[in-house]
């Protein structure tokens, strides 16, 4: 049932009624109560042939008077400007993330010599791989100041 005044749902202004789901309103769109608000008659129009051929006419004259019904599509041209914009946004992507890992790697070097590890080029490779990630772990605990690890509070004998 809805609530009378604006509230958070679906507003109806002619019936100043408010529906929390979207189930109640068009329930509510279809009921006559609405239908009457708005001055719509409660009756189904069954269309005739005449009706939906007048209606399919108009639909066409008012295609035609835009121009969209004018050109042909072409779906290999389609296909092939799709395929362009996927590269492209494939280059732009790939350019992204050597952008990326060009500042993650500087920063590494910057921790690394602030840290006294080096700067860790000689073990590590493009792809990076177990060194990188040795190396970023080393420089997040420093950061965090684990410097000697974890460690026990047990005693040993």
């Amino acid at each position: 049932m809805g609530k009378r005044g604006r509230g958070a749902g679906f507003y109806c202004e002619a019936c100043d009624l408010t529906f929390k789901d979207s189930l109640q309103w068009v329930d509510h769109l279809n009921s006559k109560q609405h239908l009457h608000a708005v001055g719509e008659r409660d009756e189904v129009v069954v269309a005739t042939l005449e009706m939906v051929v007048e209606r399919l006419a108009w639909l066409k004259r008012r295609r035609e008077e835009e121009g969209v019904g004018g050109e042909e599509v072409d779906l290999a041209r389609r296909l092939a400007e799709r395929a362009r914009a996927e590269e492209e946004e494939r280059v732009q992507k790939r350019e992204k993330r050597k952008v990326a890992r060009r500042e993650r790697k500087e920063r590494e070097r910057k921790l690394g010599k602030e840290a006294g590890i080096g700067s860790g080029d000689g073990d590590r490779t493009e792809g990076g791989g177990e060194a990188e990630e040795d190396l970023d772990a080393v420089a997040m605990a420093r950061m965090m100041g684990f410097a000697g690890g974890f460690g026990t509070t047990k005693k040993r004998s």
